[in-house]
C-alpha cells in the first residue's frame, strides 16, 4: 500500500524557515534581555532610583535563577497539553507582561513596599519562561541538522553579537540622559524593552515544532537513565564546577561598574561594545575549531583569559577604572566566545540520540540555574559581610566587592581543572561500505 511522504525539498525549505525564526526569536529575546535583565544597569539604575540599596541588588538575579525549580512543574505540564506549541507561546506571552506589572507595581508602590513587589513580581515572569524552557531547548536542538551543528551556533552566536552593540550604544545613550532619581524615566525604558520581548514571542509562531518535541513525554522512570548516563553526568559536573566562580561575580557588574568605578552609562555600553566587537572578529572560526578540537581542548585555552579577567577586577577601582576594558575586550570577549560555543556543541554531544532529551536539558538547567540561585545569594550575602570591611596593599584599596572578584579568582584557579570531564573531539561516523546486490 502506498503511504503519502512529504518532498524532501520542503522539508528542506520548512527546516531552513524554523531556523530563520529561531534566529529572530534569538535577535527580540538578546534586546529584551539586554534591556530588562535584572543584572544590567537599566534595570539596576531603575532600582537603585526606587531606594533598593546596592548590596541588595544581587537578590534580583538570585530570584531569577530560583525559578528555574518550574522547570520541573513544566515537564510534568507539558506531558498534559494538547498543543504543546500552544503551550509555549502562552507563557512566552505571560513573562515580559508580568515584568510590566513588576514595574508598574513597584513604581505606584509605598517606599516600603518596592523591594518585595520587584522581587515577587520578577520571580513569577522567570518562572513563566521556565516552564517552557526545556520544550525550547529541545525543539533548537532537533532544528538544527547534526552535519551543520558548530556552524550554525557560532553564526547564531555571531549575529547574537551584532545585535549586542547595537543594543548596548542604544542604552547607554539613553540611559545617559536620564536623571538618575526619576525612576519614571527608566520605567518607561523598561517597558518598551517589554515590547521586544513580546516580539521574541511572537515568533514561535512561525517556527514549525518536529514530531520528535511535540511528542515527546517525561517518565519518572527516565531518572535514572539520565543518571546513568556517563557523558551526560561527566559534562554537567564540568558545567556546574567550571561556573562556581561567575556565578559569584555575575549580579555585581553593573553596580561595581556605577557605584565604585563611577563610569556612566555611555562608558559602560562602549565597555560591553568592545567585548562583542572582538566576538565577531573570532567567531567565524569558533565553530570550524570546536569541530576539528573537540569542547575540552577549546575550554582549556581559555581558561587564562578568564583567569585574568578575575583578577583585573580584583585591582580595579575609581582611580584604575581603565582595568576593565581590558578584561571586557580582550578576556571576556576570547573567554566567553570560545565557551559558549564549545559548551553548546559538548551538551548537545552529550545528548544526541536520546529519546528524553527534554529531560536531560531539564535536568541540566535546573542544575546549573539552582546553583546559580544559590552563588548569586552567596555573593550578596558576602558583599553585605564585607560591607565595612577594607584591605590595603600598597596602592591598592581593597572594598567588599574587589574581594568578591579576588574569591572569584583563587575559586577558578581550582574549578577549571573541571574541563577535564568535558567530552573531546568527536570522531566523525564512517561511511558504509559500497555493497552490490545480486539479482
Amino acid at each position: 500500500m502506498a503511504t503519502s511522504r512529504v518532498h524532501p525539498e520542503f522539508e528542506k525549505t520548512e527546516a531552513k524557515q524554523s531556523l530563520a525564526y529561531f534566529n529572530w526569536n534569538m535577535v527580540f529575546r538578546n534586546l529584551f534581555d539586554s534591556i530588562c535583565g535584572v543584572s544590567g544597569f537599566v534595570f539596576i539604575d531603575y532600582a537603585l532610583s526606587l531606594g533598593v540599596p546596592k548590596e541588595k541588588t544581587g537578590f534580583f538575579l538570585s530570584i531569577a535563577y530560583l525559578a528555574c525549580l518550574f522547570q520541573i512543574i513544566g515537564l510534568w505540564v507539558t506531558n498534559y497539553a494538547a498543543d504543546r506549541k500552544r503551550f509555549v507561546l502562552f507563557f512566552a506571552y505571560l513573562e515580559p507582561l508580568m515584568y510590566v506589572a513588576a514595574v508598574v507595581a513597584s513604581l505606584l508602590a509605598p517606599v516600603s513596599l518596592r523591594f518585595p513587589l520587584l522581587i515577587g513580581l520578577i520571580f513569577i515572569a522567570a518562572a513563566s519562561v521556565h516552564l517552557t524552557r526545556p520544550t525550547t531547548d529541545d525543539w533548537l536542538a532537533t532544528a538544527i541538522p547534526e552535519r551543520i551543528r558548530g556552524r550554525f551556533i557560532a553564526r547564531r552566536y555571531r549575529l547574537s553579537c551584532f545585535v549586542m552593540i547595537a543594543v548596548m550604544l542604544g542604552m547607554g545613550y539613553v540611559a545617559r540622559y536620564i536623571n538618575h532619581s526619576y525612576s519614571l524615566g527608566f520605567a518607561c525604558f523598561l517597558i518598551a524593552g517589554c515590547g521586544l520581548g513580546l516580539l521574541a514571542a511572537y515568533m514561535f509562531r512561525g517556527i514549525t515544532m518536529p514530531k520528535t518535541s511535540a511528542e515527546s513525554r517525561l517518565d519518572w522512570h527516565d531518572i535514572p537513565q539520565i543518571l546513568r548516563h556517563r557523558l551526560f553526568t561527566r559534562y554537567l559536573i564540568a558545567t556546574l564546577l567550571y561556573n562556581v566562580p561567575f556565578w559569584l561575580a555575575c549580579p555585581f557588574y553593573s553596580v561595581f561598574h556605577l557605584k565604585v568605578l563611577y563610569l556612566n552609562e555611555i562608558t559602560i555600553a562602549y565597555l560591553m561594545v568592545g567585548s562583542f566587537a572582538v566576538k565577531i572578529l573570532i567567531s567565524p572560526f569558533l565553530g570550524r575549531w570546536v569541530d576539528r578540537f573537540g569542547p575540552r581542548r577549546m575550554i582549556y585555552a581559555i581558561a587564562p583569559f578568564y583567569g585574568s579577567f578575575f583578577l583585573i577586577y580584583f585591582f580595579s577601582n575609581a582611580q584604575y577604572a581603565w582595568l576593565v576594558f581590558p578584561a571586557w575586550w580582550l578576556c571576556a570577549g576570547v573567554g566567553d566566545s570560545v565557551y559558549n560555543v564549545a559548551s553548546t556543541t559538548a551538551l548537545y554531544q552529550a545528548v544526541q540520540g536520546s529519546p528524553v532529551r527534554q529531560a536531560f536539558f531539564a535536568t541540566y538547567n535546573l542544575s546549573c540555574l539552582f546553583l546559580a540561585a544559590i552563588g548569586a545569594a552567596a555573593g550578596t550575602f558576602f558583599v553585605n559581610a564585607c560591607k565595612n570591611f577594607t584591605l590595603t596593599l600598597g596602592p591598592f584599596t581593597f572594598g567588599n566587592f574587589q574581594l568578591l572578584y579576588g574569591l572569584a579568582f583563587v575559586l577558578f584557579v581550582f574549578c577549571q581543572f573541571s574541563t577535564q570531564l568535558l567530552p573531546g573531539r568527536e570522531q566523525k561516523k564512517a561511511l558504509p561500505a559500497a555493497r552490490t546486490e545480486s539479482a
